[in-house]
């Protein structure tokens, strides 16, 4: 099941006991003033945020994977793990002739790691999807579908994405059979992820 919120992601948890989910899979914002429809993504104000969400984040969820980005890094808590995914130098936004490395924060325990040697790090020299241009920052599905099937496990029943933004946490989750949930503040990105996630069920039936 797939269940897309047009909410606030704090309103939303709030009304969480402990621990609801299994897994969070995120994309937060990064402080480094992108132009979204709504969200002020100066330093100051997403500083705040991440004071205020990453508490609640961690007390609803028994384990979190998210990709931060680099400027406000030093504001979140300290992980159990890092990993990272990264273009190497000249491909897409390394483009100025420099690797770019983006980290990925884990809080809780691996479940993964008895299965053995799995990859911490990903290469992407892959684009955006072009369905998901409408927002300023999405994740590509193959990259995303490298994340979750890292740290997602196979015990996991439900999958949490409180920055829904593109939709591409509910194609991925669609893809691999896992429970989802994602909420998405701003208007305009929620009825545009909903259209795309609607085009992805339409596309997997006539296949």
């Amino acid at each position: 099941m797939v269940e897309l919120l047009n909410i606030d992601c704090m309103e939303y948890m709030a009304t969480l006991p402990d621990k609801a989910f299994d897994l969070c899979i995120t994309d937060p914002p990064y402080g480094v003033s992108l132009g979204y429809n709504t969200y002020d993504d100066s330093v100051e104000n997403t500083k705040n945020f991440i004071k205020a969400f990453m508490p609640e984040l961690l007390r609803i969820s028994k384990r979190v994977v998210l990709t931060p980005g680099v400027k406000l890094l030093y504001e979140y808590p300290k992980p159990d793990w890092v990993g990272s995914w990264f273009t190497p130098a000249g491909i897409g936004v390394g483009s100025h002739g420099f690797c770019c490395w983006q980290p990925i924060l884990i809080y809780g325990k691996d479940l993964n790691s008895r299965k053995g040697s799995l990859p911490d790090s990903f290469e992407w020299t892959g684009s955006s999807d072009k369905d998901a241009a409408f927002h300023p920052v999405p994740k590509p599905v193959r990259l995303w579908k490298k994340i979750f099937k890292r740290w997602a496990h196979e015990t996991d029943v439900t999958v949490f994405d409180p920055f829904l933004g593109s939709g591409t946490s509910a194609i991925v989750a669609a893809q691999m059979n896992l429970d989802f949930v994602g909420c998405e503040i701003d208007k305009d990105y929620y009825d545009a992820a909903v259209k795309r996630f609607e085009i992805y069920k339409m596309q997997q039936k006539l296949f």
